[in-house]
């Protein structure tokens, strides 16, 4: 199964990846997904991401001007499908993210097929709990993919496996140094401060447990699919499962009954 259908989403929609374990790759095996030779699909984030990263896109636009981006946004239409944008470059190696506000007004531009944001950052690891200042997730977000690494499962809770896993210790009552289980990882996951922290009004929150690679990931991915759905009520309807990099990203799709 493709990312497009296990997401749900559809042309003109604006989706932000918080979380970790992936979020990057899945969104550009998303933005990929999605092309229409007569739309241009935004990659973007409201944080920082790799020069490197951004250059995955078919055209790269750096501007701290809204107006001109927005220019170069509708110039780009019929000539390039993956457009990255970003506001100038950071520490000679990072692109440097876009206020929620300029987001939404790239929304209103025609001919946009969807929009993609990365809403916050995770240091290369899978599994985070937010900073008071994060997400930043633009208004106009239809759906909110949060990511998660299964390969985290059965590691300790430590700053070598988990971003900020003191706040992560904090939201779920777990010891840091604690095993990760599939309990632990579910309970950030559908808690009001991770990740259903600053969710848009109307915003549907799609998890994404990302790095299966083995029936035993699997496993591990269906028992904690099974409890985020338990844990959040009906804010999550359903949670995806897979690998970004196969060549079926989602092996598995896990609905609310």
């Amino acid at each position: 199964m493709k990312l497009l259908e296990a997401l749900g989403i559809e042309s003109g929609d604006m989706v932000t990846f918080i979380g970790a374990g992936g979020k990057t790759t899945a969104m550009f095996r998303l933005a990929r997904e999605s092309l229409r030779k007569e739309k241009v699909v935004i990659v973007t984030t409201t944080t920082k991401i790799l020069k490197s990263e951004g250059k995955k896109a078919d055209c790269l636009i750096l501007s701290s001007n809204l107006n001109d981006m927005k220019n170069q946004v509708s110039r780009a239409v019929g000539t390039y499908e993956i457009v990255a944008i970003a506001s100038g470059v950071v520490e000679g190696k990072k692109l440097s993210g876009l206020e929620p506000g300029w987001i939404d007004e790239l929304s209103e531009i025609n001919d946009l097929g969807m929009i993609i944001v990365e809403g916050d950052g995770a240091f290369h690891k899978s599994l985070k709990a937010p900073a008071d200042y994060e997400p930043v997730i633009p208004p106009s977000t239809n759906t909110v993919a949060h990511v998660l690494g299964i390969d985290v499962i059965g590691k300790p809770l430590n700053s070598k496996n988990v971003h900020r896993p003191e706040i992560v210790s904090s939201l779920t009552g777990f010891e840091t140094g604690d095993s990760i289980t599939p309990e632990l990882a579910a309970r950030i996951i559908s808690h009001k401060e991770g990740g259903l922290k600053n969710v848009p009004s109307g915003a549907r929150v799609v998890p994404l447990i990302n790095k299966v690679e083995n029936e035993e990931d699997e496993e591990n991915a269906t028992v904690l699919s099974e409890k985020i759905l338990g844990l959040s009520g009906k804010v999550i309807g359903k949670v995806a499962i897979g690998n970004v990099q196969s060549e079926n990203p989602v092996i598995k799709l896990i609905e609310r009954n």
